[in-house]
């Protein structure tokens, strides 16, 4: 199977298999560091080559079920770490000595986290890779879920769910993109109807 495409200011030929006929370079008289090649009989005077071309790999395959729901199952934080605690907004007040203006404060200190980290894990992912940065915010989040439980007043408290909500959006912005490096197309539209199935569905 052959491909033709532009490259400088020439056609060049592109072929999938290699031949003896694959390896010729031409190159014009122009070119006075390689006097010894040939001048093209046409076109105009630019580098022209015969390349080879690899197969385009194939991103229609569905992902793997396990590996889906561990990025649906990050990508749920946000709706878990919101939806589930509401209810104890008074026994949290009680047990802080915090009235409830106070108590309201680790949700939307929690929300901010969340915002800004999605504007810094996107980057992070993109520039060392997704392994690393999902690893160390689902660490993170864990870590400050942790603090958030044994809390022994309400300004650690508010403190560790800033930083949960930070963490937190490692899972939610890198799921994402994993899907979106491994799968396109029908499969990708499947994978992410999964995803917000699993976050509509997790704090119920």
């Amino acid at each position: 199977m052959e491909a033709r495409s532009f490259v400088g200011c020439s056609w060049v030929q592109v072929s999938r298999t290699v031949t003896p006929a694959t390896r010729l370079h031409t190159i014009t008289t122009t070119d006075h560091r390689h006097p010894q090649r040939g001048v093209p009989p046409h076109g105009r005077r630019c580098l022209t080559a015969w390349v080879t071309a690899s197969a385009a790999p194939a991103t229609g395959a569905p992902i793997r079920w396990p590996l889906l729901l561990v990025l649906a199952s990050l990508a749920a934080l946000a709706p878990v770490a919101t939806d589930l605690y509401l209810p104890g907004f008074p026994a949290m007040g009680e047990a802080l000595d915090a009235d409830a203006s106070s108590v309201q404060l680790t949700l939307t200190t929690f929300l901010v986290g969340l915002a800004f980290g999605q504007l810094v894990m996107g980057p992070l992912s993109d520039r060392y890779g997704r392994r690393t940065p999902l690893l160390a915010s689902a660490a993170a989040c864990v870590v400050a879920g942790v603090v958030c439980a044994a809390a022994p007043s309400l300004g650690v408290l508010v403190v560790a769910r800033l930083v949960q909500g930070f963490a937190g959006a490692g899972g939610m912005v890198i799921g994402r993109a994993v899907i979106s490096d491994i799968v396109s197309g029908p499969a990708a539209a499947r994978a992410f109807t999964l995803m917000l199935t699993v976050g509509g569905v997790a704090p119920v």
